[in-house]
């Protein structure tokens, strides 16, 4: 593999040996095969089964694939109550709960109206409907429900609930959804079916019986008769198909299977035939018609093909929905994973018969959660669409690109010759979407980490190829995204780790193993300690004091860093209020937050709350974003910290320095403080270039009325420096490492809130 420009690192690593957490190599295997039952519903639903038993198929899939401890499909009846159509579950009692009342009634009702699934956590503090049967007998405590919907409106609901506490990610949810959507269009299907037979049943006549046409044909297929409805049905009247021949009307790529039908019936007197053909109406449109024909040419009393028909086109309309519902996704047009599989085994076999490589690729696009959870999911449903688009315009048309599910694609690229052609995909993609995408008035900056697996070097069968690719796509990530990475070995062991880390994480919170560390800051004109920034760490039994940079990442792209950081917030505003009673009384707390809970709807009111079950004024907060979260997304980023600095609360950039930003935007942004990045300070006193950027930055933050913190100071000559500079508050190993809080209080007590030794002297000009 020859070397890639940047951003690509396509330079395969040393393998490693792999010889721990095979059970979670077996979760990552039933994981893939769990998503493409998914599409095998929809084929399921193409064959016409049973609505109700493929309802009882959906919820089998639900419990299987969200393993959760049951699962129900329940239909709204014209008078408002829920009656149980499907159920599955280990629960006897619950599968037998037939009508809506023993679920308390108003959960499928709350889910109907919803605008959006419908979930619940814990059902210990569920107020929006009453859970009291359903947790009293049945055990359950967390669920999820989705809208069956059909073409004429609201079928049901479809239910998942679990017997333990659980957040359902947007996979899950999404998951569900999309189940829920498939049985509604097969219910749609049967009930079209149903409507035509009832009006077949409704206008039949003792000639055209079940159907609802009638037309007598010669021995050449000429039109000698027409029934009474054939206007109604295909537009004629009877004097402009007499004497014509039927395959006038019939379109061009059936018209061979239907003379071969006529001619089966032409040589076999009483013979009898069925077929679907495509029948052009007088209007110019083609119509699907479902005919029955006999040969009764040797009947004195008629004399005649007979052919009874009825139209099905609005059957053929839904069939065709179900089948593009199976292989291609709704959003995008683009395949979707059953499909893209399908074209990987054929172009596998391709590839062993004629000793061809192929590559397959996983791209993720970046951070595009914040998107969804900042400016909604209808905006992130039309900026997918745009990415979509240019993925295609990047590409050969013997390629293949499916979207996979929220914003993940897989790419085949067949008959590759060697990695430079893969290189030079990879970059195109990549460039393709360098541009901004203008959506909604809005412009953004979109890129994306893609993973390569290749034929035969990583595997020889779609299973290893998909999951390398993914595996290669997780390191992108790691390696600082927007850049594709080729699959090693190596990669394979940490996507494993990686896994059973988020397993871990999860459970991090409800196991009491997260802790806030206390990094006092110094405030040097006052001489004395007048902050504490809050630092997030994790105690893990197994891997011990779990450093942030090895979580933060991760629990941001699970969305597990919502949960985590209110936790954070509350308990550095509790114990911060602990520390004002102990006598400390001015003592204020700098909380970071992250990206995605900057996009988060309800921030300012969650901080309102930490700030209220502490008793703390808001003046007493201080909140902290890196520059390059308040360059995402600019208007709502202004926004959310016009309405934290109104109610009280400080804002400070954390990092300053590092992002992308521009200086000039310093004064766009409703902030109070610049925190200046530990890596401009480590050159200070040795780098002319690093001294006057940080000398300006002072300078410029003092003209906008901002205050500056100088994070990681470790030397008396830094110090120096920044004192020399008018640096208004210090923080770094110089004063104090981050303590835990326990030994907070003892460490301002022993030091009066002041350091040991700052005053040094200022440097000679």
């Amino acid at each position: 593999m020859s070397e890639i420009a940047k951003p690509f690192h396509l330079v395969r690593a040393s393998d490693g040996p792999d010889d721990e957490l095979s059970r979670l190599r077996a979760e990552l295997d039933a994981r893939n095969r769990q998503e493409t039952a998914m599409a095998e519903l929809g084929q399921a639903a193409l064959t016409g089964v049973d609505p109700l038993i493929l309802l009882g198929q959906v919820c089998a899939l639900v419990e299987l694939t969200l393993r959760v401890s049951h699962s129900r499909a329940l239909e709204i009846t014209p008078g408002g109550r829920m009656i149980l159509r499907a159920a599955l579950g280990a629960n006897a009692t619950f599968l037998h709960c037939g009508r809506d009342e023993d679920e308390d009634e108003s959960i499928g009702m709350v889910t109907l109206l919803a605008d959006s699934p419908f979930t619940f956590s814990n059902l210990e503090e569920e107020t929006r409907f009453k859970g009291t049967h359903l947790r009293n007998y049945h055990g359950v405590r967390s669920g999820a429900g989705v809208v069956i919907r059909t073409q004429h409106g609201p079928f049901g609901v479809l239910l998942a609930y679990c017997n333990d506490e659980r957040t359902f990610t947007d996979y899950e949810l999404a998951f569900l959804r999309a189940s829920a959507d498939i049985a509604g269009q097969a219910i749609t299907r049967a009930r079209a079916e149903r409507a035509l037979e009832e009006r077949e049943k409704r206008f039949r006549t003792i000639v055209e019986k079940s159907w609802s046409g009638v037309v007598l044909l010669d021995a050449n297929t000429h039109f000698s008769f027409t029934g009474s409805s054939t206007h109604h049905l295909i537009g004629y009247d009877e004097h402009e198909l007499i004497g014509r021949s039927i395959f006038e009307f019939v379109h061009p790529r059936d018209v061979t299977v239907a003379r071969q039908v006529f001619d089966e019936i032409l040589t076999s007197p009483n013979k009898e035939a069925h077929g679907e053909l495509r029948f052009r109406h007088k209007n110019g449109a083609w119509v699907w018609l479902e005919g029955f024909g006999q040969n009764l040419l040797q009947e004195p009393s008629v004399g005649a093909i007979v052919i009874n028909y009825r139209d099905v086109s609005q059957r053929k309309e839904t069939e065709k929905q179900l089948e593009y519902r199976a292989y291609y996704d709704s959003l995008t047009s683009l395949p979707n994973r059953l499909l893209f599989r399908d074209r990987l085994v054929n172009s596998l076999a391709h590839a062993r018969r004629n000793r061809v490589g192929l590559a397959v690729m996983y791209l993720d696009v970046d951070h595009f959660k914040l998107v969804n959870d900042g400016l909604g999911h209808n905006f992130g449903d039309k900026l997918l669409a745009d990415i979509a688009h240019r993925l295609q315009g990047a590409l050969r048309a013997s390629d293949t690109i499916s979207r996979i599910g929220g914003d993940e694609f897989s790419i085949l690229l067949p008959e590759v010759t060697n990695a430079e052609a893969v290189a030079g995909v990879a970059r195109k993609i990549l460039d393709s979407l360098s541009n901004p995408f203008s959506v909604d008035g809005h412009d953004l900056f979109v890129t994306a980490s893609i993973g390569i697996s290749c034929f035969p070097a990583d595997g020889d069968d779609v299973e290893t190829l998909l999951k390398c690719a993914d595996a290669a796509m997780y390191r992108a990530k790691e390696l600082g995204r927007n850049q594709a990475q080729l699959f090693t070995a190596s990669m394979n062991e940490r996507y494993v780790r990686r896994l059973a880390l988020e397993q871990h994480l999860h459970h991090a919170i409800e196991r009491d193993q997260l802790e806030l560390w206390y990094q006092p800051i110094y405030d040097r004109a006052r001489r004395r300690v007048v902050s504490l920034e809050a630092l997030l760490r994790w105690r893990d039994p197994n891997r011990g004091l779990v450093q942030p940079s090895e979580f933060i990442t991760l629990a941001e792209e699970t969305g597990l860093i919502v949960p985590i950081g209110e936790w954070a917030l509350r308990t550095a505003c509790m114990q911060l209020r602990e520390w004002h009673r102990q006598g400390i009384a001015t003592l204020r707390m700098a909380v970071n937050i992250s990206a995605v809970q900057l996009q988060q709807r309800g921030l300012v009111d969650v901080v309102r709350a930490a700030l209220a079950a502490a008793g703390l004024a808001p003046e007493m907060l201080q909140l902290e974003i890196t520059e390059s979260t308040a360059m995402q997304n600019f208007e709502l980023t202004v926004s959310v910290l016009e309405e934290l600095r109104a109610m009280g609360v400080s804002v400070a950039v954390d990092d300053f320095g590092t992002g992308q930003s521009s200086l000039i935007y310093l004064k766009h942004f409703p902030i109070d403080v610049v925190k200046i990045d530990k890596e401009f300070l480590r050159e200070v006193t040795s780098n002319d270039t690093a001294a006057a950027i940080v000398s300006y930055v002072i300078n410029l933050a003092h003209t906008l009325q901002l205050r500056v913190v100088a994070e990681g100071v470790e030397t008396e000559e830094q110090y120096t420096f920044l004192k020399h500079y008018g640096c208004d508050l210090i923080q770094g190993y110089l004063f104090s490492p981050p303590l835990p809080a326990a030994d907070v209080f003892p460490f301002l007590q022993r030091t009066l809130w002041r350091p040991k030794t700052l005053e040094v002297k200022r440097p000679e000009a």
